[in-house]
């Protein structure tokens, strides 16, 4: 089973080519373009790497991690 990547960037033009690069190397890429997104998708998946943008709207990167620490130690 390949390990999973969930990257997190509100734009879509990082975000997506940086996960058909990841799927070329042989990850499963999920994307998702907020913070609040990705809670969502790390409650429904299982991810064993999540790479995020710092500023964003809304949750920034610094926020997401925190809660993900938090929620998953």
């Amino acid at each position: 089973m390949a390990k999973s990547i969930l990257i997190v960037d509100d734009e879509k033009d990082i975000r997506e080519p940086l996960a058909f690069f990841l799927s070329g190397e042989g990850f499963a890429t999920h994307h998702v373009g907020s913070g609040e997104d990705a809670m969502t998708a790390l409650a429904e998946e299982d991810v064993h790497l999540v790479i995020s943008d710092i500023r964003m709207p809304g949750m920034d990167g610094l926020e997401l991690v925190r809660r993900i620490t938090a929620r998953y130690p």
